[in-house]
């Protein structure tokens, strides 16, 4: 099931709000691991999904978080086995998986890791037999699998011994490509290519002398197109095909040429009646199925396997038009189905095989639209299915009446993201980008407490925001960004952190549009940047903070592009990456004029690019990774002059390359990934000599290497996520020596990944870094680490299953952590850990509130300081209700974002509501919490909302709500 935040994971229901949880984030984080394929063995629920580290494997639940567990990584690494056909035959479970050395063949397990193997290869070596269609027969188990004599009919007794092809219908090395295999009864019904006939159907009682075609529905070798096969009862099977005389239409099978016969020309002629799923009841005494006669359109159809019982059963769209019912399923006494007549859209419907008894269930969303159910399932005597009724595709129940069909749970909640983005550290305090939801996305700043993080300028007027990017700290001390004030379009901006020292710098693109400056980097006393204007394509520019000293430095005249990147100062000049249309992209170097700008080579000479890449600064010199025709991708280096532009080393000498990537440097060395042709991709630093460019490790011993993704230096030491033989990608530490690289522990023990990419982060000088992580317990966590041991910063997520479904923009601010969190409840917001542990308390606002009569909406505050202890003075404050009306403030130990009609209840249960006040004539409140002086209480979250008596109110015309107050009790 797939939610907003987490992507699509397992969960599990009662059919309750209460008893609908998600069992586990597999893949931890937004990104799915799309579980497929659930098929039940036993008590236990056998599944496939992709995890970090193990790609699409095989796993198990009991229904519980503890019991959800990864059964094996049949192909380890990254590379998915890709199980499949899973089957429950004798008590295990049965299915296809792919493996380097055996190939596609057929696998076991009980539910175990240790239970969990291939269990028969068919056929030795790496090619395998592709099994498909696993379906069990009594004590035989049915397949497809494909050798020298094509893909056959196969069966098995669960040993080498007793596994053989059943029947080799196409003699020889063609394939007869049996599919849809069906029971009913002792036999197995198929569809399958048969010589001198063509496609049509077959029959078998698993032996191969029982194993024929039933008969020729269509002269000759050009096959009846038999399809969508069920069984009917245990007597034999419906089907649709075309003889060639009536068109597409229902027949029935008792698996002989006699008793296969036309059940009813509903479409006479050769068009057919395009048969759409035919599904029987549970007791198989009629199946119902869609039809189109030519003259009433799509409708509903009965059947009882005979001519003289199928008939049309109800013309739900009267007329010419189409009801177009699908998605048929046994339940709800009968059959359940979606159809889509126009006076009610796509809703839910249900049948028992008479006229009378094919009703509407409720026309869940009112109008033309329709709730448009998808997911049928047979829950006991009731239906679980999605549906949108209003507030998005959602999981409900229904027991076939209007008054028992309700929304089970609102999963994918919407906590009103402010989204903090573009950091940057200026005086002591962060700056940053965040959407009130009232002002839109403007610049914001924080000291890392919340009662010091506030809007700094609203710089568009409005709800949508100048959104400003890409802030930096030039020369002066002031802030140069991008901003879209609204009027000027997305241009270059200045601020000294005072409303009135703040002011577009230049218009580069004068009106409306954009020159969208970007990747700005200082650089003397301001920044580098690219742009463009009306007349050149992107080029560099560079600015001191003033219109006057804002210049273009052109390459490439025109309205072509040059696309400069990259740009890294070396104090005098500054280097960057850049295509001025005759040499491809190539290494430059400015001084901030457009005179001193100048190409420093041509490593790849002509219009092909060298595609430099990962420049760092070492000292005086700059080193990045570039590609040559001679000598591949290696390690390059330029002190900003032409003359002191050359390759560092060879590393694997000749053209092919040795993939230099990755460099980061730590003021010493530069340290990067690199494939000298012997050890594989392994971890190497220079000092910027040659002789000064070692392997720092062998990691992998051997020609494979090491799948090392990311590097930070903190401090001079190196932290880095690898991925060796033995896990996934985990953290690792290095001092520059091979002893002293180590895994510092396996997070997710096994093949799973422990570290989230992307997420590490030095924190300030010392040897100490941040991440996202998994430690294989509670989904995605934030870590910090000394390059000796792991800690986990306290816990995210409302339930052991999630954690966090998003982790980014981690950032130390003194003593603290500053990082972007969504907890799956909250949406993105701006969470702060204190490496101190000083329990610091604060209150901030979340969520979106209800509105009440003319639309306001009501606002909750935190009133008489913060939460600390022993504050008597403490009170939680109302205004903008409905005046002189009464009120209730509720307050919770968690936060959530339940859906009740319209509104969105923020404080989770259990719910302890404060006393009921009554409102004063400008509709505002306060309630008294005193905080008790008790050291016990530090690091207690509470959360409130207030609930308004307010006949206008949003919520069903009885109320409005405030947004939510989040309290954590502290010093």
């Amino acid at each position: 099931m797939a939610v907003d935040d987490y992507g699509a994971e397992p969960w599990r229901t009662d059919g309750t709000t209460a008893g609908t949880a998600m069992l586990r984030d597999i893949r931890w984080g937004s990104t799915s691991s799309s579980p497929q394929n659930l098929t039940a063995v036993g008590t236990d629920v056998f599944f496939t999904a992709i995890t970090q580290g193990v790609g699409r494997e095989l796993w198990v639940t009991d229904g519980t978080t503890a019991g959800t567990v990864l059964l094996a990584d049949a192909w380890p690494g990254e590379i998915s086995s890709g199980p499949a056909e899973l089957v429950a035959w004798q008590g295990r479970l049965w299915f296809a998986a792919l493996t380097p050395t055996a190939g596609n063949e057929l696998w076991s397990s009980d539910g175990t890791p240790a239970g969990t193997a291939l269990a028969i290869d068919v056929r030795p070596g790496a090619a395998g037999i592709g099994p498909r269609e696993l379906t069990p027969l009594g004590t035989s188990l049915l397949f497809t699998g494909a050798d020298a004599n094509g893909r056959e009919l196969w069966t098995t007794d669960g040993t080498l011994a007793g596994t053989s092809r059943l029947v080799d219908l196409q003699p020889g090395s063609a394939s007869s490509t049996p599919t849809d295999l069906t029971v009913a009864g002792n036999r197995v019904f198929f569809v399958a290519d048969f010589p001198g006939v063509g496609r049509e159907l077959g029959v078998t009682d698993g032996t191969p002398a029982g194993t024929l075609l039933v008969t020729d529905l269509r002269a000759g070798s050009s096959g009846s197109d038999v399809a969508q096969i069920v069984a009917l009862g245990s007597l034999g099977v419906l089907f649709a095909a075309d003889d060639g005389i009536h068109g597409q239409e229902l027949w029935f099978s008792d698996g002989t040429a006699a008793g296969t016969l036309l059940l009813a020309d509903i479409a006479p002629g050769a068009a057919g009646a395009s048969i759409v799923s035919p599904t029987p009841d549970a007791s198989g005494a009629y199946a119902l199925f869609g039809a189109n006669d030519g003259v009433r359109g799509q409708e509903l159809w009965v059947t009882d396997g005979t001519a003289a019982g199928t008939q049309l059963l109800f013309d739900i769209e009267p007329g010419a038009g189409s009801s177009a019912p699908q998605r048929f399923v046994a339940a709800l006494g009968g059959v359940a189905f979606t159809c889509n007549p126009v006076a009610t859209g796509d809703e839910l419907w249900v049948s028992d095989g008479t006229p009378a008894g094919t009703r509407l269930v409720v026309d869940l969303r009112a109008g033309l639209t329709g709730s448009s159910p998808r997911e049928l399932t047979a829950f006991g005597s009731e239906l679980l299915y999605a549906a949108d009724g209003g507030s998005g595709r959602e999981l409900w129940r229904s027991n076939g009446s209007v008054t028992g069909t309700f929304q089970v749970a609102d999963l994918a909640t919407d906590g009103g993201d402010s989204s903090p983005a573009d950091f940057v550290e200026i005086n002591g305090r962060l700056w940053f980008t965040a959407d009130d939801l009232a002002n839109g996305g403007e610049p914001w700043l924080t000291d890392g407490t919340p009662t010091n993080t506030v809007l700094f300028l609203d710089l568009a007027p409005g709800r949508f925001g100048s959104f400003p990017r890409e802030p930096v700290v030039v020369a002066s001390g002031d802030l140069l960004f991008s901003a879209n004030d609204g009027t000027r379009g997305r241009e270059l901006w200045r601020t000294d952190l005072t409303a009135t020292g703040t002011s577009l710098v230049a218009d580069l693109w004068p009106g409306g549009l954009a020159s969208s400056p970007h990747e700005l980097v200082p650089f003397a006393q301001g920044a580098l940047f690219g742009a463009t204007d009306r007349t050149e394509g992107i080029e560099p520019w560079f600015s001191d903070g003033t219109g006057a000293g804002t210049v273009m430095l052109p390459l490439r005249p025109g309205p072509g592009n040059s696309n400069p990147t990259g740009f890294t100062s070396l104090g005098a000049v500054a280097v960057f990456f850049a295509d001025d249309g005759a040499h491809g992209q190539e290494p430059w170097a400015t001084d901030g004029t457009p005179g001193g700008t100048i190409p420093l080579a041509d490593i790849w000479a002509g219009t092909i690019s060298s595609s430099p890449r990962s420049p760092v600064r070492l000292g005086n010199d700059l080193l990045f990774s570039a590609n040559s025709p001679t000598n591949g991708r290696e390690l390059w280096i330029t002190d900003g002059t032409p003359v002191g532009t050359r390759m560092l080393v060879d590393l694997r000498p000749g053209s092919l390359s040795s993939g230099v990537d990755l460099l980061v440097a730590d003021g010493t060395f530069v340290w990067f990934t690199a494939n000298d042709g012997v050890h594989g991709e392994e971890l190497w630093r220079t000092d910027g000599t040659a002789a000064g460019t070692t392997l720092v490790a062998d990691i992998t011993p051997g020609v494979n290497g090491t799948n090392i993704a990311e590097l930070v230096t903190a401090g001079s030491v190196l932290f880095f996520v690898a991925a060796d033989d033995q896990s996934g990608n985990e953290l690792w530490f290095s001092d520059g020596t091979a002893a002293g690289t180590r895994r510092i522990v396996d997070l997710a023990p096994g093949p799973l990944d422990g570290v989230a990419l992307g997420s590490l982060t030095a924190l300030g000088t010392a040897a100490r870094v941040a991440f996202a992580g998994f430690d294989g317990t509670d989904g995605m966590q934030l870590f910090t680490s000394d390059g000796v041991t792991i800690t986990r910063a306290g816990r995210i997520g409302a339930s052991a299953a999630r954690g966090a479904a998003a982790i980014d923009d981690i950032r130390a601010l003194g003593s603290s952590i500053l990082f972007v969190c969504n907890d799956g409840t909250l949406g993105r917001e701006l969470w702060v850990y204190s490496l101190s542990g000083s329990g610091v308390a604060f209150s901030q606002n979340y969520g979106r509130g209800c509105f009440g009569t003319g639309f306001v909406v009501p606002a909750i505050a935190a009133g008489g300081g913060l939460p600390a202890l022993g504050n008597a003075a403490f009170t939680i404050d109302l205004s903008g209700a409905l005046p002189s009306s009464l009120a209730v403030v509720n307050l919770g130990f968690g936060p959530t974002a339940q859906l009740v009609g319209f509104c969105r209840i923020l404080t989770a249960a259990p719910i302890i509501p404060l006393a009921t006040v009554a409102l004063d004539p400008a509709g505002t409140a306060s309630v008294p919490l005193p905080i008790p002086n008790d050291p016990g209480l530090v690091g207690i979250g509470l959360y409130a909302q207030w609930a308004i008596a307010d006949p206008g109110g949003a919520l069903f015309n009885l109320a409005a709500l405030s947004d939510g107050l989040q309290l954590l009790l502290g010093y």
